[in-house]
């Protein structure tokens, strides 16, 4: 994780581009998933920094086309992943989903 997320750093300060931005976004929501139902670390608590950068980064890129691969990646990440969740859990990932397929126009 350490090395990509370095990768992705170093893409965004010589030539940032949106799928360097996207998978930085990408990569605190897979460490989200990886603390499960905490209510700090895990993705009820770490919602709102996530929601906070993807509206930055649509604020940049507005057009669903970019989005759609976005969304598809998150839903093939989590949906999966919420079957062995809680209820706070779960409603925080319905909201991230909702929020990156209206970004896709779906």
């Amino acid at each position: 994780m350490a090395e990509l997320r370095q990768a992705l750093e170093s893409r965004m300060a010589e030539q940032p581009e949106f799928w360097a931005a996207a998978g930085l976004v990408e990569l605190d929501l897979l460490q989200a998933l990886g603390h499960g139902d905490d209510p700090a670390s895990g993705l009820s608590g770490r919602l709102p920094g996530l929601r906070s950068r993807y509206e930055d980064l649509r604020s940049r890129v507005p057009g669903p086309r970019h989005w759609g691969s976005v969304a598809d990646q998150a839903e093939f990440l989590v949906l999966p992943w919420l079957r062995h969740r809680g209820p706070q859990t779960r409603d925080a990932a319905g909201e991230l989903l909702a929020l990156l397929r209206g970004y896709a126009g779906r």
